[in-house]
């Protein structure tokens, strides 16, 4: 009885960190690992301005899952950038092979462990086998494509799993990242079957870097074929339509064309996020 009731405490513990780590309002919101000098790597925290990050860690992990070293970060508040909300860099050197990363708060709880990188053309994800995050899973994150970018969460929200951890962008350490804003979450598709849905919400950079994507049939049931007008090769990711998982992210060549599956995808509104340089443009699709 004692081993049973033992087995459900410990479940339910993991349940509640899992649950507490998705409603985060304090979390890493940017990850530079390839910086090409090594003391410009670094990891951005985002959370409530005013916030004392003073007591807090960042400990960054290896591969195999022991602690490879610890960052202690002994100042820091939190500025007001945007809505009472705000964003703080501290430098961090990592492999630039891959590894992990775990925030842990002041009492030395870890609110946050995430992972990442290609091994073998796999993704990094990491069991910790000592530190504060011992027997946690790592959240994957993405890879980092050049040293100049980074991986950064975007979209609009308080929490961190209002946000997505989207193609690397322009690293900013200490900024908002681009494409993120941080207020309450409008509402921003409707049910209404006769509205009409345009084709772009999104678009910032330069015209000399514009993105030409042509997606069709729009909306579909099945199959999208999607081409790249541009004279340059893009980055596009298909993101489900809650904008809380990346289904698929591909590279498409200047003038070439690809046919993608959406027959798994619920039906409804989704998202393909484009990125060509300091680019980016998000298109709504529709699966039948």
């Amino acid at each position: 009885m004692r081993n049973i009731f033992f087995t459900i405490t410990i479940a339910l513990g993991f349940a509640l960190q899992a649950s507490f780590a998705q409603s985060l309002s304090t979390f890493i919101n940017e990850v530079n690992y390839l910086a090409s000098n090594p003391g410009e790597r670094g990891v951005e925290i985002a959370g409530e301005a005013g916030q004392n990050l003073s007591g807090w860690s960042i400990v960054v992990y290896a591969l195999d899952g022991t602690v490879d070293f610890i960052t202690y970060l002994s100042a820091g508040i939190i500025p007001d950038q945007q809505n009472g909300y705000g964003t703080i860099w501290y430098d961090v050197e990592q492999s630039g092979n891959g590894g992990g990363l775990a925030l842990v708060n002041a009492g030395g709880n870890v609110v946050q462990f995430i992972s990442y990188g290609t091994i073998n053309y796999a993704n990094v994800i990491i069991t910790a086998v000592a530190g504060p995050a011992n027997g946690l899973t790592s959240e994957y994150i993405g890879t980092q494509l050049l040293p100049e970018n980074g991986l950064q969460l975007t979209g609009t929200g308080l929490l961190y799993d209002q946000f997505i951890w989207s193609l690397p962008g322009l690293s900013n350490p200490g900024a908002i990242n681009l494409n993120q804003f941080f207020s309450l979450v409008p509402p921003v598709f409707s049910n209404k079957p006769s509205q009409r849905i345009p084709a772009t919400i999104q678009h910032t950079g330069s015209e000399e870097e514009s993105i030409e994507l042509q997606v069709f049939p729009n909306p579909s049931n099945e199959y999208l074929f999607v081409k790249n007008n541009g004279s340059s090769t893009t980055w596009i990711q298909l993101i489900q339509g809650d904008g809380r998982m990346v289904v698929k992210t591909f590279r498409l060549e200047a003038g070439t064309m690809t046919e993608l599956d959406i027959s798994e995808l619920n039906s409804g509104i989704h998202l393909l996020v484009t990125r060509n340089g300091s680019v980016q443009k998000t298109q709504k699709i529709i699966k039948q």
